[in-house]
């Protein structure tokens, strides 16, 4: 027997059949809730009834109904969830739904504030799945909006909000694994027409100003070195660090590339270390990875060099570090060697084992300094913005 049966009983029926006919003949349901104390009925229950209930309001078009379950309720079932945020998510036909939020007439991002003064972190998570499949937050600025509101670190989001107080870090993390991601702007260069641009930079003779290697301890000694170096940071590197980089090669203001925010891409699916020969194109999307469609081989996603199972199969989380044999319960917790030529390997509890891991693996001293430094710089980027 499942659990919609189990809620069907006698008294249910009863209590249904009864609101239903005041609402068809436009009387008020209020003494019904009343003296049945729907209030305390379970959540299957409650939306049995009210499904019914609004069911039968928008055939009769008595919009009085919305208000009278408002005003009485303060929440369908024993959790503080507001009766209007349900009303929004409930498994309504939709043209009933449609016509439940027309009558509410409130911002879809004002349904999403409300999770913020849910109580219990868990229930939040548990509304915002339900809410986002069936009221979806689709614009990106109410997505970052709301993520700016639960960062205690942050400014408030704007001149007329309160700052809310947060324990909610579960639902945070919800809301920026699930928050839609922008394509990664063709515009700017990719690393193969940087690196070809920054060969010509240094074949053309006298008198060119000598690039600056950012943030570097390596030791260069010739141009292929330092043109390597070049590269390689610009392919490890974040989208406003790129842009200055290609700025001064390509002898334009940073500021004329396209404005790009790449944190949320970084939360999720952690550093880039591009390809040095990707020429993946922005207008190719059916063959795209999220490694291509996000500026290059991401950390959590790349599986370029990776060994495939019997099966055919490639899966770089094995859960366990391959340095140490230390357990990893979570992906997002672990940490990957980077290649020199683009892409990621292998599957790391901690920086640390990465960096014994290259020291053993028999670099030459140029490429075991890079390799240090591109790791070192990777693990800033997490240090300043984490995963989720």
């Amino acid at each position: 027997m499942s659990a919609i049966d189990t809620a069907i009983t006698p008294l249910v029926i009863e209590v249904c059949d009864k609101l239903v006919q005041a609402v068809k003949n436009k009387s008020s349901i209020l003494p019904i809730l009343r003296s049945y104390s729907v209030k305390i009925w379970d959540e299957i229950t409650a939306q049995i009834v009210l499904g019914n209930v609004l069911t039968m309001a928008h055939a009769v078009q008595n919009s009085e109904v919305i208000s009278e379950i408002s005003n009485y309720y303060q929440a369908v079932r024993a959790d503080p969830l507001p009766v209007k945020l349900w009303i929004q998510t409930a498994n309504l036909d939709p043209e009933v739904a449609l016509w439940c939020r027309n009558v509410i007439a409130m911002p879809v991002i004002d349904y999403w504030r409300m999770l913020l003064n849910l109580d219990s972190d868990e229930l939040a998570v548990c509304v915002a799945e339900h809410l986002h499949t069936h009221l979806p937050l689709a614009e990106t600025a109410d997505w970052h909006k709301l993520i700016a509101m639960m960062d205690p670190q942050a400014e408030l989001a704007g001149p007329n909000e309160n700052p809310v107080p947060h324990q909610h870090q579960y639902l945070r993390c919800w809301l920026i694994r699930n928050q839609p991601l922008e394509d990664y702007p063709g515009e700017l260069p990719s690393v193969t027409e940087y690196a070809a641009a920054i060969s010509q930079f240094f074949g053309e003779g006298e008198g060119k100003t000598m690039p600056v290697v950012p943030d570097t301890q390596v030791s260069v000694q010739t141009t292929d070195q330092v043109i390597h170096r070049m590269v390689t940071m610009y392919a490890g590197s974040r989208y406003l660090t790129r842009c200055n980089m290609a700025a001064m090669v390509f002898q334009k203001h940073a500021k004329e590339w396209p404005n790009y925010n790449d944190t949320p891409i970084h939360q999720r699916y952690g550093p880039v270390n591009a390809l040095i020969t990707e020429q993946a194109s922005i207008s190719d999307k059916h063959e795209r990875t999220i490694c291509t469609r996000y500026g290059g081989c991401r950390m959590l996603s790349c599986q370029e060099f990776e060994v495939p199972d019997d099966d055919g199969s490639v899966e770089w989380f094995t859960g366990e570090c391959i340095h140490c044999k230390q357990a990893i319960d979570h992906k997002e917790s672990a940490v990957r060697i980077p290649q020199l030529s683009g892409g990621w390997r292998g599957c790391f509890c901690e920086w640390y084992c990465v960096y014994d891991y290259i020291a053993s693996a028999g670099y030459n001293e140029h490429d075991q300094e890079l390799l240090e430094d591109l790791v070192g710089r990777f693990s800033l980027q997490l240090d300043y913005t984490p995963i989720v």
